[in-house]
Formats: C-alpha cells, sequence, structure tokens
C-alpha cells in the first residue's frame, strides 16, 4: 500500500468515526436542550432522560474506539518514521499520517469530554516485567512492541480475568498499565482486585477521556490517549523507578 492510500484510508476512516461520534454528540445536546425546555407531563420527561443518557453513553462507546484506533496510527507512524531514512521520499508522508491522526485526535476530544470521562530517571529500569491490560489489540500490540525496543520485559494480555492470572503466577511484577475502559470489569476495578494478590503492585491507567479524581489511586501514573513513544517510555520508566525495592536504589 503507497503512502498516499494509506493517508486517504486514515483520512476516510477518521471521518466516519468522528462523523458517527459528533451525530451521537448532537442527539444528546438536543435530548438535554429538549428536557431543560419541557413543561410536560413526568412520563415524558423520563423517557427525554432515557434518550439522552443513550446518546451519551454512545458518544462515549465511539470516542473510546476512534481514540483506540488514532492511539495504534500515531505510535506506529512514529515508529516507521524512526525507521525510515531522514533524507528519503516518504518521510514527508509519514509525517503527514501522523499529523493527520494527531489532528484527529485533537477533533475527538470534545466527544470525550460529552461522554465524561518530571522524569525521576532517564535510566531504563529492567529489574521486573511489565504487565500490559489491553483490550484493543492494536494498542495491545504497539505497547508491547515499543516497551520491548525500550528494553523491557513486557507480559500483555487482553483484559482483567488473564491479567489476575499473570500476577498470580508472576507475583515479581511490580508495574501494571492498564486500560481504564474494558468489558467485564475496568481498569480501576482491576486495580482493586491486582492489589488483593500483590498490595505493593504500581499501577499507570491509560485511557481517553480525564481521569477519575475520585477512584485513581493516590501515587498512581495516567497516561492520556492517544500517547507518543515518549510519554509512554518516560511513564514506564518513571513508574518502575517508584516501584524499585530498596535494595535495589
Amino acid at each position: 500500500m503507497t503512502s498516499s492510500i494509506a493517508i486517504a484510508l486514515l483520512g476516510a476512516v477518521t471521518a466516519l468515526a468522528v462523523a458517527a461520534a459528533y451525530a451521537a454528540t448532537l442527539r444528546a445536546r438536543a435530548a438535554r436542550a429538549a428536557l431543560l425546555a419541557s413543561e410536560k407531563k413526568y412520563g415524558e420527561s423520563v423517557e427525554l432522560v432515557r434518550k439522552m443518557e443513550a446518546s451519551s453513553q454512545l458518544a462515549t462507546v465511539v470516542a473510546h474506539d476512534v481514540n483506540d484506533l488514532l492511539t495504534a496510527i500515531t505510535g506506529h507512524s512514529e515508529l516507521l518514521i524512526a525507521s525510515l531514512d531522514p533524507a528519503g521520499t516518504g518521510i514527508e508522508d509519514a509525517h503527514e499520517i501522523q499529523r493527520a491522526a494527531l489532528s484527529a485526535a485533537r477533533l475527538n476530544k470534545p466527544l470525550r469530554t460529552l461522554g465524561g470521562g518530571g522524569r525521576a530517571s532517564a535510566e531504563v529500569i529492567k529489574t521486573v516485567p511489565v504487565l500490559v491490560v489491553e483490550d484493543e489489540p492494536h494498542v495491545r500490540e504497539l505497547i508491547k512492541v515499543v516497551l520491548g525496543r525500550a528494553g523491557h520485559e513486557v507480559l500483555a494480555v487482553a483484559g482483567p480475568h488473564a491479567a489476575l492470572a499473570a500476577l498470580n503466577r508472576q507475583p515479581a511484577i511490580s508495574l501494571m498499565l492498564v486500560d481504564v475502559v474494558m468489558p467485564v470489569m475496568g481498569g480501576y476495578d482491576l486495580a482493586v482486585e491486582a492489589r488483593k494478590i500483590s498490595p505493593d503492585v504500581h499501577v499507570v491507567f491509560m485511557s481517553a477521556f480525564a481521569r477519575d479524581t475520585k477512584r485513581h489511586p493516590a501515587g498512581d501514573g495516567f497516561l492520556p490517549k492517544p500517547f507518543t513513544i515518549a510519554s509512554l517510555t518516560g511513564i514506564v520508566e518513571e513508574a518502575l523507578f517508584a516501584a524499585r525495592p530498596r535494595s535495589a536504589l
């Protein structure tokens, strides 16, 4: 596939996804406006509330999925740029793909809002494995590749149950990268269950939405999506440095 076709496909996919999410946004806003203006009987108000909540939930789901797609695109475009000859003919196309994805992420930001939701050391810490819990396969593979190239041992799983099983098998795990929005069990609930197995495990939460200040444990990290390679490796190194046993300091 040529770079120009890749850019065209990226634009088409992004446009469709953002359009769907924007339509959900408009429906949610219309429902809210109708609810505020309504002076009709109670039963009609309840129906408006139901429609408003359904539209908001749809916007949340679409925004989350679009953001995971953009995270994979921006991350792999960074890897592509790093592998290309800076003077070659394809480097500018790769940069254009990255710029388009970052622009789409900015367009997606208002939809995430509707839906709700300094480095400690430059040294790469290689003392323990990093457990990655991410249900989106493209993002999970990106994180595994990036951290592996940075010298980390990575164990990547698709969901909470596999993560808890991994903690039981490998008590040496002291850092988890956890997606906040996942089926069956969300990231914050997973962290609670994980600490029943490994009380000292450090967690970095990943999300397209703002951190939940009421549920975010003090001392844990937060990585906004979409993220760059530098922000991913940086927060992992900071977290591993903080999680090291005192004997390793």
